[in-house]
């Protein structure tokens, strides 16, 4: 069941997994890592949004120690990997969307002869970047873009990603709202692919549980405070359920919350389930949370595989290790570091390294599709095991 997939935070019902001894760690590394007698030159692609519509974004830059301290971590510990990295910005404006931003840093990764790409984050520049990368067959590793559009092989033959597609989290909010006796649900998102991608999900789990979306608040991503606000305001005029659910993003989700707060659609009335956009975003302080008591949110399971302790206490150059002592981060970080992993770990164990940067792409995509089941995964930081299967 989808419940066993994602954590109800409210239940607060899972329990973790024990870390293996730092020892146990180094076997399994050990155990994961081919000795080559050659030199192999790896580049890296590493898409990020240092900002989203002007803001700066505190989770891109902590994205990128991580990122090189994965990087750091994998240097250490396999020999003959000579990583370099292509940065390359995706950060969105008003001026120019999703699409023509990754659109174009996808072209620009691909011309630089990038043979294996990390990132982005997010679904709604995943899916132009995937497009492109898929085209020129360069593999592509998402540490967290979750839309169920990405899991078509067909149009995106060479992207992997490190956690469940949003089919699994559309289906735990069903769920809930199913046992729950509900039968009318409003929504409040962004239409960006994520967005818009878990709104349908959303609609078609609950025909399941006897629900349906009987409103919806539809808002491009990026508007101003006084914008959303008046959007809210109106949706709260027509209320036709005082239960909803919110589905946004970084600034977005601030500005949301803030507009619930503001026009009183909190507290005895009103129930808002709040999707793992909203769980896992850094940007929403405690105060807001705190007005917000009694929300129900819901994210993917945190479970420390068995590299999760021996990263995370890795003395890397970068001092990532102190970000470590927030709880909010190691969970992200997993995920990013997973997919590092992935990168480097094919890269490793590629029977041959010559010929050309499409040689050396394709052979990266064929190790990571060898990947496809429990039992032919790696072991990981964010789960026990990695594996790439035709649903992911």
């Amino acid at each position: 069941m989808a419940m066993d997939l994602l954590l109800l935070l409210v239940l607060n019902a899972l329990t973790l997994l024990p870390n293996l001894s730092m020892s146990d760690s180094s076997v399994i590394i050990n155990q994961l890592k081919t000795n080559n007698n050659d030199s192999r030159t790896l580049r890296i692609g590493y898409i990020t949004a240092r900002s989203f519509f002007g803001s700066f974004s505190t989770g891109a830059l902590l994205g990128e120690l991580i990122f090189r301290a994965a990087n750091d971590f994998w240097s250490f510990h396999l020999t003959g990997i000579n990583v370099e990295i292509l940065y390359a910005e995706a950060s969105v404006t008003a001026e120019e969307s999703h699409d023509v931003r990754c659109t174009r840093v996808a072209e620009q990764l691909v011309s630089q002869d990038a043979h294996i790409i990390i990132g982005p984050a997010t679904s709604a520049c995943s899916e132009p970047s995937a497009t492109i990368f898929g085209r020129h067959g360069v593999p592509q590793i998402s540490q967290s873009a979750t839309s169920e559009a990405l899991s078509n092989k067909t149009r995106f033959p060479t992207f992997f990603r490190i956690p469940p597609s949003d089919a699994n989290q559309a289906n735990v909010l069903a769920e809930l709202v199913g046992r729950c006796g509900w039968t009318k649900v409003g929504v409040l998102a962004t239409t960006d692919a994520w967005g818009q991608g878990l709104v349908d999900a959303i609609s078609i789990s609950l025909t399941f549980h006897n629900a349906s979306i009987v409103q919806q608040l539809l808002l491009p991503q990026g508007l101003s405070s006084s914008n959303i606000s008046r959007a809210v305001q109106e949706f709260r005029n027509q209320a036709e359920t005082s239960v909803n659910v919110l589905i946004a993003l970084r600034d977005d989700a601030v500005k949301f919350i803030q507009a619930i707060i503001e026009h009183n659609m909190v507290g005895p009335g009103w129930t808002w389930l709040a999707t793992d956009g909203i769980v896992t975003n850094t940007d929403i302080s405690r105060s807001l949370l705190i007005s917000l008591n009694g929300m129900l949110g819901v994210r993917p399971i945190s479970i420390k595989g068995s590299l999760n302790t021996v990263f995370h206490n890795f003395p890397d150059r970068y001092g990532y290790t102190q970000l470590t002592r927030d709880a909010s981060v190691p969970s992200f970080a997993a995920r990013l570091f997973d997919a590092v992993t992935a990168a480097q770990l094919a890269a490793n164990k590629a029977l041959s390294w010559n010929g050309t940067t499409q040689d050396r792409r394709l052979t990266l995509v064929n190790q990571l599709r060898s990947y496809n089941s429990i039992s032919n995964g790696f072991p990981a930081a964010s789960q026990d095991v990695i594996f790439f299967d035709a649903n992911q």
